[in-house]
């Protein structure tokens, strides 16, 4: 009888282990996930950035790291990056200690993208560019459009380039801008008037004209 108790209390007992780390579980990854509508709103600030930078979007960001990086991945770590090669005064001590854990991943990924392009390569490259602006991020993405053998990530790189810089690809697989308006033909200056003829010199005398 006494086995069949402890039986029945050691079953009870793992079955209330397992409620508990079922639910410790699912409060983590539910705090963790993110709406639609949310990731709209991070992306929309992300993208963004560049153009007007806020400090209190990059603290929307900030305080919302973890749960970016768990749903988005690393192109997070890369956007924060860029913000504090652009907007360093942004960073305190406590998260400039937290980035430097970032920058070997960071410098790593940069280094690759050159020569062994991926989808997320490409996005982190262009979270660089939405955090900063700087137009050698694009260039990047513009070599992997033209270079890359790998025929999606080319692809990719081609259509983010398109949608985001507003240029079009031509026949040979340059990247071209947009056919400017022809310029204007300069205005021909007025017509000068014909210089007068040269006033004839008067006749010498001959000998046989002279008396």
């Amino acid at each position: 009888m006494m086995l069949i108790i402890d039986t029945i209390i050691s079953t009870i007992t793992y079955l209330i282990v397992v409620a508990i780390v079922a639910i410790l579980v699912y409060s983590y990854y539910s705090y963790d996930s993110l709406t639609d509508s949310e990731l709209d709103d991070f992306n929309d600030i992300m993208m963004e950035f560049h153009t007007d930078p806020d400090y209190d979007d990059f603290r929307t960001i900030w305080n919302n790291r973890r749960r970016l990086i768990a749903n988005k991945g690393r192109p997070i770590k890369f956007w924060i990056w860029g913000v504090y090669q652009s907007q360093p005064q942004f960073f305190n001590e406590s998260s400039i200690q937290e980035l430097d854990s970032w920058i070997r991943e960071i410098e790593r990924g940069i280094r690759r993208v050159a020569n062994n392009a991926t989808g997320e390569l490409l996005d982190c490259i262009w979270m660089l560019y939405f955090a900063t602006g700087n137009p050698e991020y694009p260039e990047i993405v513009r070599r992997v459009a033209v270079d890359c053998p790998k025929f999606d990530v080319r692809e990719s790189a081609r259509y983010t380039y398109r949608q985001i810089m507003g240029v079009e690809w031509n026949s040979t697989e340059i990247i071209v801008a947009p056919t400017p308006a022809p310029a204007l033909a300069p205005t021909p200056p007025p017509a000068q008037p014909p210089a007068p003829a040269p006033t004839p010199a008067p006749a010498q005398p001959t000998a046989e004209n002279v008396t």
